[in-house]
């Protein structure tokens, strides 16, 4: 059984790790997806809430991190979220995983307050 819960600081490694052999087999290879991710969590604006992991059970299969981004257009600016870095462990990419985690993380949050010009 698949479960989707926030990162924990012990999941660190096992992301970092999770990151890593995700993105190493793609077109564009890795890119330093992992330290980015480091990155983030030492930001003012990280939240753990918007980090997520998917377990099966056994071990980390995927992970997702929605980050706070502003867009600003001139005098307009609005507050959004992001979904990046969204990796899931080569065996077990397109079986559902990483739209699992996209799900969970629009709708855990489709209560957060964002900024938008009307």
């Amino acid at each position: 059984m698949l479960m989707i819960r926030t990162i924990r600081q012990s999941d660190y490694s096992n992301v970092s790790n999770l990151i890593r052999t995700a993105f190493a087999n793609t077109a564009n290879g890795y890119r330093n997806e992992a330290e980015l991710v480091d990155k983030i969590r030492k930001e003012p604006i990280y939240q753990k809430r918007l980090e997520v992991v998917a377990e099966n059970g056994i071990h980390l299969v995927g992970y997702g991190l929605l980050s706070e981004v502003k867009v600003v257009d001139g005098a307009k600016a609005s507050t959004g979220l992001v979904l990046a870095p969204l990796a899931v462990e080569p065996g077990s990419q397109k079986s559902g995983v990483g739209s699992l985690i996209m799900a969970n993380s629009i709708i855990g949050q489709s209560t957060l307050a964002i900024n938008s010009p009307l």
